[in-house]
């Protein structure tokens, strides 16, 4: 049950930072170690109702606005991210958050084939025709740090298949500034 006299207080956080997909899963070099993933620009948006108690539900809003060209050119890709979250204050500054939500991976390609390096060798990969997208379900947690009244700085994960040996992780880092 939401307090009555908590109610009133709504904050309304706009933010920027940067998205890794697949955080520790993708290689991005010759080596094949895991790396930092695929790196997006992001701003989103989030919107905390206080239900007492030091608690918030807080649902979120996370969009990749910049297009990002596959290194051979061969599509183009962007996420929308949505999340539900419980949002409890550990101090006056510190929060922590857990939730659900949805990953929506979205391609853009001409159609076709490209070659691609595939360990020692090289192998085809088909292109997307079109707009093509994947939604996945995802357990998000976080932790946020409150510099003052109106800014502040968070550190989010997405975990994509949660039970699965198969399991990614997409971290967030980002800037907020709270509009209402």
């Amino acid at each position: 049950m939401i307090d009555p006299s908590l109610a009133s207080e709504k904050k309304l956080i706009l933010g920027v930072g940067l998205l890794s997909q697949n955080f520790s899963r993708v290689s991005g070099g010759v080596s094949g170690n895991p790396g930092l993933g695929t790196i997006y620009p992001e701003v989103h948006l989030s919107y905390d109702l206080f239900i007492g108690a030091g608690y918030s539900l807080s649902p979120w809003v996370l969009y990749t606005p910049m297009l990002r060209i596959s290194r051979d050119g061969g599509d183009t890709t962007n996420v929308l991210a949505l999340a539900l979250r419980l949002k409890k204050d550990l101090s006056s500054s510190l929060s922590a958050n857990l939730g659900v939500g949805e990953f929506i991976y979205r391609m853009y390609g001409p159609g076709g084939t490209t070659t691609l390096n595939n360990g020692n060798s090289t192998a085809t990969f088909a292109l997307p025709s079109g707009s093509v997208a994947s939604t996945l379900f995802t357990v998000n947690t976080g932790f946020g740090f409150a510099f003052s009244e109106t800014w502040r700085t968070d550190l989010d994960m997405m975990v994509v298949n949660l039970f699965s040996a198969k399991r990614a992780f997409n971290a967030v880092l980002s800037v907020g500034y709270g509009i209402l």
